[in-house]
């Protein structure tokens, strides 16, 4: 992605930070852990530096329905999880909501 963007300094573009494929480390759970709330606005404040003179609109999280309910009730999508299938969708979106709200700040 970056290297598209050094020439493209003038176009309107839109990125979004975090898709499904978003690394999630066994050793801190994933979404499923309230402090990957904070390393994801770590990673928001980095794309924003990084990016921001050159990217208008980014987009914090693309389809966290499908991140909460596909990845850890059905398990079909990353990070393949249905272990706990009556919490862990809600804890999940419940983090993801908690993370938009801190990197809208950012």
């Amino acid at each position: 992605m970056a290297w598209g963007l050094k020439s493209m300094k003038k176009a309107s573009l839109s990125t979004t930070i975090l898709s499904m494929d978003f690394l999630q480390k066994e050793a801190i759970e994933g979404w499923t852990n309230r402090k990957f709330v904070d390393y994801f606005g770590l990673y928001a404040d980095a794309c924003f530096a990084n990016f921001g003179d050159r990217v208008k609109h980014q987009i914090t999280l693309n389809e966290p329905l499908k991140i909460s309910v596909n990845g850890h009730y059905i398990g079909i999508f990353a990070p393949g999880r249905n272990e706990k299938p009556l919490i862990e969708p809600y804890l999940v979106s419940h983090h993801q909501v908690l993370a938009h709200a801190t990197d809208v700040y950012i």
